[in-house]
């Protein structure tokens, strides 16, 4: 297993989800801390030319909500920084480069903010509870220093005076516990002021708050728009506004205000559609598709560069370095080198030109390269459904012949979203005939008028289209015309298309329905005509795929119904009468006889270097040894799905939320 531990590298696309949480390092311009709403924390030492994912084995998940962050540099010591993440408070003293777990309280989960004072003396740590929607401050021996209703924007001291801010109020007190509310509207956004004032963002108002007696004051009114997250360093305060989609080139557009005189006077100092007459950021990999319209969703600035200013919006990270004369996309690119909050599904090579590889792809999919993966092309020219691609299959024999399956509604088969499926859903199943590069929607004769595919695959000459609701489908030979194959399967969440080569093996995903929860099935067939249902253990209830190396011979992978609420891994459901017991299974005789052989939820399981892999949820990718399974901790992802083998010999691991990486052929 030495063999295993080579560097994976990034090749996808990046980009894409949310970026959250911007903490920029105040004795360090070029030290940045980012995380993203998929989980993943994201480190540049370069000012944001580049970011490096940290293992997800050390960090999966921060603490991080849209608006806040769960990162913290010492005030005093510039190698050391704490985050609060899903596996508690963890610190790090290389500047971000490894962190270890330190003294938690006993609590499952870290804290959403951490706060220190002038000399680091002395700190809060403000844990939010989001299943009871409140907030718990503690000191940094652990003891309760408040707590209230709802969740916190944050906090600050100042000397003895401790500061907290909710998002329905503003509460002044000291480290007795008693506290007193100075403000109570509903606020949008926080932040401090170097020592001794802070700010708080409610509609289309900012008030600033001296930490010295708690005295809060209005002090700016903006004219139209909502006022949202705040960056300030001394006399310079910026202030992400919330405006109009339709108003980009007008006065009513979303950007960043900024003000020179300590919140008094702002000026729009953001112009992101290149339409604009003051456009003044350049051109990123996603071509001004996304991003005109957004407001911040973070912002930082640091002492060591008060010219510099990092924001966060729903498409990626920007920067400046003059103030906010001009702005740069750091957080994105197509050479995989950045910030990977991409969601794969499958990675597939071309069998006819090898150096044509596709990616399935959630929320901005179309991606194609002509070079075995080293730069990406964006094709969706005459894809109807341009947000997800579930599914590729190249034509066995026809060059160039690429169908796929592609609907807008992402994140399947996550329960979150799959329990929210109705009748609505739809796509379709779209045809290449020149590699990818361009799209028509097939004929849909005989396809579900709203249906959505989740898979799509050639077997024995002929294409088969899993349409999650409705059923499995199959194509005449000259694929004009698409029949339902009912007579066997009678379960409609068809989801999910694998075969050996031989045999044809469908498998179905878990409904819920107004009577409860129906569970997943597994058919097999050799012909693509006649299907028998595989007899599953009792437990195994939530099929997700199947790795068939015969008709008698092949394993089930099973998720779990777990939904976690927001960042604190509260499970609202995970009822196993209902969805069974998450793992793979194995079956040697054709599922006779069965044998549990992983026992945490994956995706899927493949051979890699005579291995058998599982691409788990939140727990990486693992090799099944000598010595029990081993998870490969050179590769950052802590949720894969699928693995590729390429023709020669590297590998390709897909993911929730954390892009495509590479392993080269050893």
């Amino acid at each position: 297993m030495e063999q295993l531990a080579k560097r994976w590298v990034p090749v996808a696309p990046s980009g894409g989800g949310q970026t959250i949480g911007v903490c920029v390092s105040p004795h360090n311009k070029d030290l940045i801390m980012v995380a993203s709403d998929m989980g993943s924390a994201f480190r540049s030492c370069d000012g944001g030319k580049h970011f490096e994912m940290l293992p997800g084995h050390m960090l999966s998940r921060t603490c991080c909500d849209f608006d806040i962050t769960s990162f913290a540099f010492h005030p005093t010591d510039p190698h050391t920084l704490y985050v609060g993440a899903w596996n508690g408070l963890l610190v790090s003293h290389d500047d971000g480069l490894t962190f270890e777990q330190t003294e938690n309280f006993g609590l499952p989960y870290g804290p959403s903010r951490i706060i220190f004072n002038k000399d680091g003396s002395k700190g809060l740590l403000i844990y939010n509870d989001w299943e009871k929607e409140a907030a718990i401050v503690r000191d940094l021996s652990g003891n309760i220093i408040w707590q209230g209703a709802p969740r916190a924007l944050g906090g600050a001291l100042y000397e003895q005076n401790i500061l907290i801010v909710l998002k329905t109020g503003v509460y002044y007190g000291g480290w007795d516990g008693q506290f007193r509310c100075i403000h109570n509207e509903e606020l949008n956004g926080f932040a401090c002021n170097g020592e001794k004032s802070a700010f708080v963002t409610a509609e289309n108002r900012l008030y600033q708050i001296d930490l010295s007696s708690g005295e809060i004051a209005l002090c700016y009114t903006h004219p139209f728009g909502t006022l949202r997250q705040i960056a300030a360093l001394d006399h310079t305060v910026y202030v992400g506004l919330e405006g109009s989609e339709e108003q980009f080139d007008g006065p009513y557009h979303s950007t960043i205000l900024k003000s020179t005189d300590g919140g008094k006077q702002f000026e729009a100092v953001l112009f992101q559609h290149p339409e604009h007459e003051k456009w003044n950021v350049e051109t990123s990999w996603i071509s001004g598709r996304w991003g005109w319209y957004l407001s911040p969703s973070s912002m930082g600035v640091t002492p060591a560069d008060p010219e510099l200013l990092i924001y966060t919006n729903f498409t990626g990270i920007g920067i400046t370095h003059d103030g906010g004369k001009g702005f740069r996309e750091i957080g994105a690119g197509n050479n995989g080198q950045h910030i990977q909050v991409m969601t794969s599904w499958d990675y597939v090579i071309d069998p006819h030109n090898s150096d044509v590889h596709y990616i399935a792809m959630t929320d901005f999919s179309g991606w194609r390269s002509e070079n075995g993966g080293e730069s990406w092309q964006h094709c969706w020219n005459g894809n109807p459904w341009k947000s997800n691609i579930y599914g590729y299959a190249p034509h066995p024999e026809i060059p160039g012949r690429v169908l796929a399956a592609a609907a807008p509604v992402h994140d399947l088969p996550y329960w979150h979203w799959l329990r929210r499926q109705h009748s609505g859903w739809y796509g379709g199943i779209i045809q290449s005939d020149d590699y990818g590069k361009t799209w028509q929607l097939q004929d849909r004769s005989g396809v579900p008028p709203c249906g959505m595919p989740t898979d799509v695959l050639y077997f024995k000459g002929r294409c088969y289209a899993a349409f999650l609701g409705q059923g499995l489908y199959q194509a005449t030979e000259n694929e004009d015309y698409w029949r339902l194959l009912d007579a066997d399967i009678k379960h409609k969440n068809v989801a999910k298309l694998q075969t050996d080569g031989e045999n044809l093996f469908v498998t179905v995903w878990p409904q819920l329905t107004s009577e409860g929860v129906v569970p997943g099935a597994v058919y097999c067939s050799a012909d693509g005509k006649q299907f028998s249902r595989i007899s599953l253990p009792e437990i195994c209830k939530y099929p997700v795929t199947v790795k068939a190396f015969s008709r008698e011979h092949f394993l089930v992978s099973c998720f779990d119904s777990i939904d976690y609420y927001l960042k604190n891994r509260i499970p609202l459901e995970n009822d196993p009468d209902l969805f069974g017991v998450p793992g793979l299974y194995e079956t040697k005789d054709g599922g006779v006889t069965w044998q549990r052989i992983f026992e945490k939820a994956l995706y899927s399981c493949a051979v890699v270097d005579g291995n058998l892999a599982v691409c788990t949820k939140e727990e990486g990718l693992q090799y099944r040894t000598e010595n029990g399974w081993q998870r490969d901790l050179t590769l950052p992802v802590f949720n894969p799905h699928t693995v590729t083998v390429a023709p020669d010999g590297s590998l390709y691991v897909t993911s929730f939320g954390q892009g495509v990486w590479k392993r080269c052929a050893l």
